[in-house]
């Protein structure tokens, strides 16, 4: 029997439509009219309904593995562009999650807009003017249907899905969202009166409300939290600043009070946590404990008599944020199950407002559409990327930021980390023109791998879809909409060439076939690993083979720990090409003359990136025995330069950087450089020489030691202050180190799960800490208990971060899961010449 999520063989000409109600409903049209077999119909409809019946009524995290793989890595993209852009519209797509359960059920009714015969949500007096995000919404929902070959994936499901990526990308610990969830064709301006709290509200109010729709006072204290991100207007809390002066701290109030007068200024914005308002932790709870809430609601959750369980949750909370996230990640869980919509009530909405003219205004706009192929001229583009309205102010962006050479690398860099980008090279070529095909783009598509010989002269889609290219086609419905190729694969393109016979790119930034099913296109971050599979054969860096389908190529995924990561050609694992001459700093070029910016530019620039540091905590304890020191050689801009010029120049000396390997001949994907002991990978022993070519490793500079006792120092000055009892010296114990290990990694560098467990038995047992610097591109850094990538928790470490993890931490599973490109410093790079990548140095105790 076929398995379900391979596709039926459907001909040439007949391309699968729509998809109304992916249980009850297939359109197949051929030429527009219907055109298959009804036996074949009826053998697909009966294999969809026995499978998919057991869901019925259900919510469940599987719930589009077999129909759309693709569905949520495709949500997690748009949302990581988006936050990327503008990191308000994270708390936005939160706090739509949240104002679509509170009213009638989890059912996507926020996103209606006003009908004929209902006036909705939108209007209601706690969303009128407060609710953003709902263009990311639409975008979400254009790519999706795209990635999906059509409306499989609810409006209800993509806000919980982009609630929990919205955390995620600002700091938070992921959860796992139950789906299956329908929406609704009504909405209720009066139910929305009458069901979502105000900031108003006080205790007693806020309590029934909560368990109104099921929810505990845990829930509500925990789901609070989602305060630590966005903004409120003055309106919103003005009555507290001028009427509440015993429960506000006077210095807070003050300073708020300059931007929020007694007359006027209703619109002008403060942060919920000032101490944070872009990043996901628990400085809402710390800021309730000084009086410091913005509104009345979430002052209300801390009396300071200690009398209330709320109380007692507020003051857990602002000790352990480990806890919260997790509290807050079930209590997330449970909001998003009230009174869903499943089986077959509601309806599963192909766009997420009623009409399509205000589903995809910024689709379809046809001005909107020629001034983002404009932007994408002159920021000298010539591969487009769709023209969704996120992406328009971030060409804008580079427009103005950026230099006519660094923008081509700028968008390939971000092209990587969307999916969905277009995944051919920018080596196409695109002719400009107002006429000929939709949005302004004709002709002249050449490309150096054809697409094969059968399909040429001959439009790869008949009928509802306009073939456009090798790499990108546009929907009849919506034809200004770019949407990625998704082509089956083809049995015979078993060649090793990047395009293959089928034309899909073989590259580990975009769409890959299912090992499990190889006509099926997913996203190249699949679960899979090097190591979960013994009948893998591995080929390369970015991707390998399985045994069972000699053609089926799936992205290594950051699951795979040190041991397995990585590749090489060659086999040898002290092949001496693996420890040539390697730079961290671009290479100058004698005859070649290089214009920086003006110094009066570059301290400009340190100047507005001193001030955004600002509203960055400092210090945040992840965990006991582990503290992230936020920012914390951000401002001291020549510590930074210092640090990475030292590296470079030991770096290309005797000892310096080599791309290290294993017994198995996989190479790690970064570069790394020891300094006063060498600690060798393959036998996972220490040395005074590393085996791979005798070479002793440079000592420790003085300085660099010295840098390590201030951040112990720092971490213990902010426990005993912020924590009190707690024991700064048993937590994060001193420590000497007589070990550094300098790892460069690249933009597609990456570091699997494990255990630092090498050094001597004394170390190990008085759980001295490990001390690590981050300089350059933002790095994602997993931690956690076990060595289960979906069970770890992830933080940013940014260009200045400074990560210590001893004591009960010291054995915790690490790594780095990917590097986000373009995201060091400008001046960082200016003035070291830095290649794009992240230098981290990590001190120990042998």
């Amino acid at each position: 029997m076929r398995r379900l999520d391979t596709p039926l063989d459907f001909e040439p000409s007949l391309r699968f439509q729509e998809v109304t109600n992916p249980r009850r409903k297939l359109d197949f049209y051929a030429n527009g009219s219907v055109g298959h077999s009804m036996a074949t119909a009826q053998m697909f409809f009966t294999i969809f309904f026995v499978v998919m019946l057991p869901a019925q009524g259900l919510l469940t995290p599987d719930f589009y593995d077999a129909v759309c793989p693709q569905a949520l890595p495709t949500i997690r993209a748009v949302v990581e562009a988006a936050v990327s852009l503008q990191p308000r519209l994270g708390a936005s797509l939160v706090r739509l999650h949240f104002h679509d359960c509170f009213v009638n059920g989890c059912d996507g009714s926020v996103l209606l807009d006003d009908s004929a015969t209902f006036v909705g949500e939108k209007t209601a007096a706690p969303n009128n003017n407060s609710l953003r995000g709902f263009e990311v919404i639409d975008d979400i929902k254009a790519v999706v249907n795209a990635a999906c070959f059509g409306n499989v994936v609810s409006c209800a499901d993509i806000l919980a899905v982009a609630a929990r990526d919205s955390i995620v990308a600002l700091g938070g610990s992921s959860y796992e969202v139950l789906l299956g969830r329908r929406d609704a064709t009504t909405a209720s301006m009066d139910d929305a009166n009458a069901d979502i709290p105000t900031p108003f509200f006080g205790l007693p109010d806020l309590l029934a409300k909560f368990q109104s729709h099921g929810l505990a006072v845990e829930d509500l204290v925990a789901l609070s939290g989602a305060h630590t991100l966005g903004y409120a207007r003055c309106a919103l809390f003005r009555d507290r600043l001028y009427n509440e002066t015993s429960t506000i701290d006077s210095d807070f109030a003050s300073a708020l009070q300059a931007r929020c007068p007694r007359t006027g200024g209703d619109d002008e914005l403060s942060p919920l946590d000032e101490t944070s308002p872009a990043v996901f932790d628990a400085g809402y709870y710390r800021g309730l404990l000084q009086n410091k809430g913005l509104l009345h609601s979430d002052q209300q959750l801390f009396g300071g008599d200690g009398s209330g369980d709320t109380d007692a949750l507020v003051q857990h909370y602002s000790e352990n944020p480990g806890e919260f996230m997790a509290d807050f990640g079930a209590a997330m869980i449970k909001m998003g199950s009230i009174s869903p919509l499943t089986g077959s009530d509601g309806e599963i909405r192909e766009n997420c407002r009623p009409s399509e003219e205000a589903t995809h205004q910024a689709l379809d706009s046809e001005s909107q559409r020629a001034n983002c192929l404009h932007l994408y001229f002159e920021a000298g583009v010539r591969t487009p990327i769709p023209c969704l309205s996120i992406y328009v102010p971030m060409l804008r962006s580079w427009l103005i930021t950026s230099s006519v050479a660094s923008r081509s690398s700028r968008f390939s860099a971000l092209r990587r980390r969307v999916p969905f980008f277009s995944s051919s090279g920018d080596n196409k070529t695109t002719k400009m023109s107002g006429q000929g095909t939709p949005g302004g783009f004709s002709g002249n598509r050449a490309s150096p791998h054809p697409r094969k010989p059968a399909s040429a002269g001959k439009s790869m889609y008949q009928g509802h879809a306009e073939y456009k290219s090798p790499d990108v086609f546009r929907n009849a419905k919506y034809p200004n909409t770019v949407m990625p190729q998704h082509r089956r694969a083809s049995p015979e393109s078993s060649g090793e060439s990047m395009y293959q016979g089928d034309g899909m790119y073989r590259s580990p930034n975009v769409l890959f076939h299912s090992a499990k099913s190889p006509n099926t296109v997913i996203p190249q971050h699949s679960r899979a690993s090097p190591e979960s599979d013994d009948k893998s054969t591995y080929e390369s860096p970015n991707v390998f083979r399985n045994a069972k389908s000699s053609h089926t190529v799936i992205g290594q995924c950051s699951r795979a720990s040190p041991e397995s990561i990585g590749s090489n050609t060659s086999r040898s694992p002290r092949n001496d090409a693996e420890v040539q001459h390697f730079d961290i700093c671009k290479a100058k070029d004698a005859g070649l003359v290089m214009l920086k910016r003006s110094l009066q530019a570059i301290n400009r620039e340190k100047r507005i990136e001193a001030e955004r540091a600002k509203i960055v905590p400092r210090h945040i304890h992840l965990r006991p025995g582990m503290i992230l020191l936020k920012n914390y050689l951000g401002h001291d801009d020549q510590a930074c330069v210092k640090i990475v010029k030292k590296c470079r120049d030991l770096g290309v000396g005797l000892g310096g950087f080599y791309r290290p390997g294993y017994q198995d001949g996989a190479k790690l994907h970064l570069r790394m450089m020891c300094l006063g002991m060498n600690w060798d990978p393959q036998s996972r022993s220490y040395d005074s020489k590393r085996p791979i070519d005798g070479a002793e490793p440079p000592k420790i500079p003085e300085d660099f030691i010295e840098m390590v006792d201030r951040a112990i120092q720092s971490s213990h000055d902010f426990l005993n202050t912020q924590y009190h009892g707690v024991n700064a010296a048993s937590e994060v114990p001193k420590v000497s180190p007589d070990l550094c290990i300098v790892n460069f990694y690249d933009n597609n560098g990456r570091l699997g799960l494990h255990q630092d467990r090498d050094e001597c038995e004394e170390s190990l047992r008085r759980g001295l800490p490990v001390v690590s610097f981050s300089l350059g591109d933002t790095a994602k850094f997993l931690y956690g208990d076990q060595r289960d990538i979906n069970k770890a928790q992830e933080v940013e470490l940014e260009s200045g971060d400074v990560l210590i993890f001893g004591g009960k931490s010291r054995h915790i599973f690490h790594g780095v899961s990917s590097i986000i490109p373009i995201t060091a410093p400008k001046w960082l790079i200016e003035e070291t010449d830095m290649l794009p990548g992240r230098l981290n140095l990590t001190f120990r105790k042998y």
